[in-house]
């Protein structure tokens, strides 16, 4: 960064103590012998800026980075991020996962993108007239961040699997006799797509 003051073109990250863009320098020759030298502004700040080179990129690496650690900090250690997942996905009301979903901020380190009701062969998000859109949210969510996590086991993806079958027939309970058994079977319909398909 270079700080303009009257002219003398003043490098921000060299005190004026130290430099003087239009004093005799002194030199050394390779004999030891001691040359002085009348190096003007425009020269001198050329050459200072070639030797310190690597003080100054070492500068605007270490501004970039820390622009870059601002603008998308680095993920909390892992046990967070996984303790904070499991939480949200399996010890946590349907409420309560949804309205920390509209909280979301960026840097959260969790992936909260979904595509709804996606079951091959299913009838969207609302089968039957059964909503199942947030048991589907909640299903995309524990996927992709356990897929993100490096921990998508088969064992894993039975209990996000079953956790989805629980959110649907938490729907169902709504319903009595008739009602909640049509809604059921609709839920078995779409747990069996998503422990064939995904």
């Amino acid at each position: 960064m270079i700080a303009f003051d009257g002219g003398r073109h003043t490098p921000a990250c060299f005190p004026e103590s130290r430099v003087s863009w239009s004093r005799q320098l002194s030199l050394n020759k390779p004999n030891g012998e001691s040359m002085n030298s009348s190096i003007g502004s425009h020269t001198s700040l050329s050459n200072v800026v070639k030797r310190s080179g690597v003080l100054i990129s070492g500068l605007v690496i270490a501004v970039s980075a820390s622009t870059s650690a601002y603008a998308d900090p680095p993920p909390g250690p892992r046990e967070y991020i996984w303790s904070t997942t499991d939480k949200l996905l399996f010890a946590t009301s349907m409420a309560d996962f949804l309205d920390a979903k509209t909280r979301v901020t960026d840097g959260t380190y969790l992936d909260w993108t979904d595509n709804g009701c996606s079951v091959p062969g299913g009838h969207g998000d609302r089968p039957g007239g059964f909503y199942f859109g947030n048991a589907c949210v909640r299903h995309d969510f524990g996927y992709r961040n356990y897929r993100r996590q490096a921990r998508f086991s088969g064992e894993n993806r039975r209990r996000i699997d079953d956790n989805f079958k629980n959110d649907m027939y938490a729907v169902c309970a709504r319903h009595r006799l008739a009602i909640g058994s049509a809604c059921r079977k609709w839920a078995q319909s779409y747990y069996a797509a998503v422990r064939r398909w995904g």
